[in-house]
């Protein structure tokens, strides 16, 4: 990750995402790598794709980030989903009852108004800026939440499989897009790839992932074509980019060509990377 974060900062990327998995293998905490990242790098905004809600106190999820803010103004953003971990929620859960849709729309709406300021209880430490709201989604109901609550909303276009799914659940969201500040909505599109010097080597390098159908494939300039494309037929604003391959230095390697090959400041859709 230090070395990851750091060559995003430097190549232009806007922003890295921290994720949420608990498993043997990866990390169960966004805010606490969503802090390191930031403290690592000078540029880059951070974000959280996302805080299981389902497991995380509102009130405790506004503090962390009014204290990431704090010390990282107008580089932070929150985004919360809510997939839960699997066969072991009963421990993540710690006594609390299952979550069901109404109560996690509930606990996403006091998250809201607790970031802006609007819950009847404020929450600390005080600052002159909140981060952005995300929410982290694959459904079209998990859209339309996001439009009714103002927040911006990224789509997993990994999870959901398809891009009509993607652009049907784009297209709710803006339907349902309603803001109390005069803000736009904006949308963006989480997908999975491999981008290698030669399409032969990128094709390696993704079955080498064993992660299904990729999103994106191929050397640089055609990974932007294909991503820019998903961005247009979709409707988003922006895309997040997650590349596998085979060990770290491919990956990097992949994230540096690609970003030489976007000229990331100099094109209307610009990359982040989950």
């Amino acid at each position: 990750m230090p070395r990851l974060v750091q060559l995003l900062d430097a190549t232009g990327y806007l922003r890295f995402w921290a994720t949420e998995h608990h498993s043997l293998d990866q990390s169960a905490s966004p805010i606490l790598t969503a802090g390191l990242a930031a403290a690592m790098t000078g540029r880059l905004r951070i974000g959280t794709a996302g805080v299981l809600l389902h497991y995380a106190s509102p009130a405790r999820i506004a503090e962390d980030f009014r204290l990431l803010e704090l010390y990282f103004p107008g580089r932070i953003d929150l985004g919360v989903a809510g997939a839960r971990a699997g066969s072991d929620d009963a421990l993540h859960l710690d006594g609390r009852p299952p979550p069901t849709s109404a109560s996690y729309a509930e606990r996403l709406k006091t998250l809201v108004e607790l970031v802006r300021g609007s819950h009847s209880l404020a929450v600390g430490p005080r600052g002159s800026s909140t981060p952005p709201l995300w929410l982290c989604g694959s459904s079209r109901s998990s859209a339309e939440l996001a439009g009714g609550l103002g927040m911006h909303y990224a789509f997993h276009r990994y999870l959901a499989g398809s891009s009509t799914a993607a652009r049907d659940a784009i297209a709710a969201y803006r339907d349902a897009y309603r803001s109390s500040d005069g803000s736009a909505p904006y949308a963006l599109i989480a997908c999975y790839g491999a981008c290698a010097g030669s399409g032969d080597r990128a094709a390696q390098q993704w079955l080498a992932a064993d992660a299904g159908t990729a999103c994106f494939l191929g050397p640089p300039a055609a990974c932007v074509d294909q991503l820019d494309e998903l961005a247009l037929v979709c409707d988003a604003d922006e895309i997040a980019i997650n590349l596998l391959g085979d060990g770290i230095d491919a990956r990097l390697d992949g994230y540096a060509m690609l970003a030489d090959a976007a000229g990331l400041t100099g094109v209307s859709r610009r990359a982040a990377v989950a």
